[in-house]
């Protein structure tokens, strides 16, 4: 068996433990959302449960100290998909500047997604993770003192795809996002009017050779157009982590929780 062939076996395997687990969760779940485990960093973890669609997610959760504080959500890149409920915890803090995010005062949402068959494409897998995440961020605000006009989102690589999900499938929901190394799946049929409302800031290295740049070089210029409050920081080196040093050196996070939905 070549290498292609051995990677392929390894990931069947890990599909078929979490169509497993997924079936656990969903055959025993009594509530939408379940604690799952210990809390770690002040982040608790739950897993959503939606038994009509099949879909689980785990996720962290984070609450402010302060009552009516802004909800910011975390989309990691493609290495942290799975169940285990802790490798977005770590790229958050690790590569994603998850220190200030926390000392800003804001509620916390992490969700993991997990993986699924070969023959289910990305562009469908993060529509139904994207809207699943819309009712679970509903959930929340029922739960916890949440101020619904600031609830951000921000991802990077993988994440920021979801991201670019996110915010296509509900608008209405977001207050404003940050993009870095990501793609927007068929980039040139999109209706940007329908996102031109929701400030955002992209960010990518013309020198990534995990992501290309075309998509948010294309997107950057229809926000313009459709007269958007949009950033663009487009750099040329450091390539695919580009995005470590941009969310640590550049003052995206003040920015973002400087943006409010007006009533």
């Amino acid at each position: 068996m070549d290498n292609n062939g051995r990677r392929i076996k390894r990931f069947n395997k890990r599909l078929e433990k979490e169509a497993t687990y997924r079936k656990q969760i969903i055959e025993t779940a009594t509530d939408t959302i379940m604690p799952s485990g210990r809390t770690v960093t002040s982040f608790k973890k739950y897993i959503y449960v939606n038994k009509n669609e099949n879909v689980i997610i785990p996720f962290r959760f984070y609450e402010a100290k302060n009552s009516n504080q802004p909800l910011l959500i975390f989309h990691g890149g493609a290495g942290t998909l799975g169940y285990d409920n802790f490798k977005t915890l770590f790229e958050f803090y690790n590569d994603a500047n998850g220190k200030a995010v926390v000392k800003s005062g804001c509620n916390v949402l992490i969700p993991q997604q997990m993986h699924y068959r070969y023959d289910i494409d990305d562009n469908y897998m993060l529509g139904v993770l994207s809207e699943n995440i819309a009712e679970l961020v509903k959930t929340l605000i029922s739960k916890y003192s949440i101020d619904e006009t600031r609830i951000y989102v921000y991802g990077i690589s993988y994440g920021a795809m979801c991201t670019w999900k996110s915010l296509f499938n509900n608008p209405d929901l977001y207050t404003a996002a940050v993009e870095t190394m990501g793609l927007l799946f068929d980039y040139e049929k999109a209706d940007f009017q329908t996102i031109a409302n929701i400030p955002i800031w992209l960010a990518h290295s013309s020198d990534d050779k995990v992501v290309k740049i075309d998509s948010d070089d294309y997107c950057y210029q229809k926000l313009k157009e459709a007269d958007a409050d949009v950033k663009y920081t487009r750099w040329d080196k450091y390539g695919h982590r580009m995005m470590r040093r941009f969310l640590k050196q550049e003052p995206w996070l003040e920015w973002m929780l400087s943006k409010r939905i007006q009533p």
